[in-house]
């Protein structure tokens, strides 16, 4: 899993710097472009971020999600450097100025960059319901994404350009996309017999990871629920008793502690 999502960053870096020298061709100043690109990528990912965990947190299966996701980048890949000048073409020949050009290069790039946010929380998601340390395999999970990145930013700029032109560069990111996708569908295949944990389990579970996790510091943490605020130290029960010190602390509602 982590090497699809190495892939996956890399491949999303490779779209980004491609889809930078497309705005430039177009907004005639690289400044503006890269300002354009870097706002619709962070809009597009906390769009994609909101979207993803909504998503995911009631799928029976998550793995079908991101391949859904990848295959849904690559088929944007595949003709992006041509709808990006097509929008822009049409924005700037109303002349109205450089406003007009950024919104349709906002609206030509807020899809695949939202696609692009939904995977790492649908991932999240699939790790809670199959791995006990969810907090450990996340971390790894975002460190092969950040890599992939990374080396897709490099290569792309120090390589990749000198090789190809723009739509050979984004064909090869869509066509990393698809590997992925088609590698989570044999996973998907595989899993295809799990019967998932439903959305109650996963919540559950991860609201006493995140407790079971803080009372492993040697003192009470505080707790706001509803409009209760309160102390429990769970820091000094042995490991079998945290879970249950978690599920008496956390409770639904605003309830007082061990109480529903």
């Amino acid at each position: 899993m982590g090497v699809l999502f190495f892939l996956s960053g890399a491949a999303a870096l490779i779209y980004q710097v491609s889809w930078q020298r497309v705005l430039f061709s177009g907004l005639g100043a690289d400044t503006l472009s890269v300002a354009v690109i870097v706002s619709v990528f962070m809009l597009g990912l906390g769009l994609g971020a909101l979207i993803g965990g909504w998503a995911a947190d009631r799928a029976t299966s998550p793995l079908r999600w991101f391949l859904a996701v990848e295959l849904g980048i690559a088929c944007y890949g595949v003709c992006s450097v041509a709808v990006i000048d097509l929008v822009m073409m049409h924005a700037g020949g109303l002349g109205l100025g450089h406003g007009v050009v950024v919104f349709g290069a906002l609206f030509a790039l807020i899809v695949p960059t939202t696609l692009m946010g939904m995977t790492l929380p649908i991932l999240v998601i699939l790790l809670d319901r199959v791995v006990r340390n969810v907090g450990e395999a996340t971390g790894l999970l975002y460190l092969a994404n950040t890599m992939g990145a990374a080396s897709g930013a490099i290569v792309t700029g120090l390589y990749l350009f000198h090789i190809m032109d723009l739509r050979q560069v984004t064909w090869l990111a869509a066509a990393i996309n698809a590997t992925v996708a088609l590698c989570g569908w044999f996973l998907a295949r595989r899993s295809s017999s799990v019967r998932w944990p439903g959305p109650g389990h996963q919540a559950s579970r991860l609201v006493r990871a995140v407790a079971v996790r803080v009372g492993r510091y040697r003192r009470p943490f505080p707790v706001f629920l509803g409009d209760r605020f309160s102390s429990r130290d769970c820091g000094n029960a042995a490991s079998g008793d945290r879970n249950r010190c978690a599920e008496e602390c956390i409770v639904p509602g605003g309830a007082p502690f061990g109480q529903q």
